[in-house]
């Protein structure tokens, strides 16, 4: 399969339409056109109408009617010639720029037919089963890999012991002040606003139940 252009792949496919549909067509006026002159050449071609042989002395009147299978016939043909330039199928050329062009009717004169394949198919690739013994080998991979996930390094007692009591007097220097402040970068004092305040007892409280255990 070459690697085509989506523009040129899309006109190769118009092009395969039209060819597959002008064929069918070609075939079908050819296989009916044979009946329809047969018919025609029985029916409607010029045909004498002579009155009952019990009338004496009464003059042949000759009825002559048209022939329409002429016509029929330069349609058939005409169609077959209109279709005729669907048959060419992808051109290519290079212009005075050095630029490649593609089209279904021939451009210029040095035009060069081309037959470009698509992959139209689809094709599925069949995927094994695994045997259960893989499936549990798996499933305790991923188990494994979880618990190694959740499991977290163990803090040291005193280090426990030590941010719970942290935690603890942080706690209650924030309850005991109606007011939090500190200290900017320039040394001066800032009151911290309620917001804030309320963010830091919600941490203290989280590191009492985590360490104060």
């Amino acid at each position: 399969m070459c690697s085509c252009s989506p523009a040129l792949v899309k006109l190769s496919r118009r092009a395969t339409v039209w060819k597959i549909f002008s064929r069918r067509s070609a075939i079908s006026i050819l296989l009916i056109l044979p009946a329809i002159a047969s018919i025609l050449a029985l029916y409607i071609y010029e045909k004498p109408m002579v009155p009952p042989p019990h009338k004496k002395g009464a003059k042949t009147n000759m009825i002559k009617t048209r022939s329409i299978a002429p016509p029929l016939f330069i349609v058939a043909l005409l169609t077959l010639l209109i279709q005729a330039p669907v048959f060419a199928g992808i051109y290519k050329w290079v212009d005075k720029g050095g630029q490649v062009h593609y089209s279904d009717l021939p451009r210029v004169e040095n035009a060069e037919e081309v037959n470009i394949r698509t992959n139209e198919t689809t094709q599925t690739r069949k995927i094994p089963l695994k045997s259960e013994e893989e499936i549990a080998a798996e499933e305790k991979r991923k188990k494994e890999a979880e618990a190694k996930k959740a499991q977290k390094p163990k803090i040291p007692a005193s280090e426990k012991r030590r941010l719970c009591k942290q935690a603890r007097h942080e706690l209650e220097v924030i309850n005991s002040r109606g007011r939090l402040r500190e200290i900017n970068a320039k040394g001066e004092y800032i009151y911290l606003p309620e917001e804030e305040r309320q963010k830091r007892i919600s941490r203290a409280k989280k590191d009492i139940r985590k360490y104060c255990r």
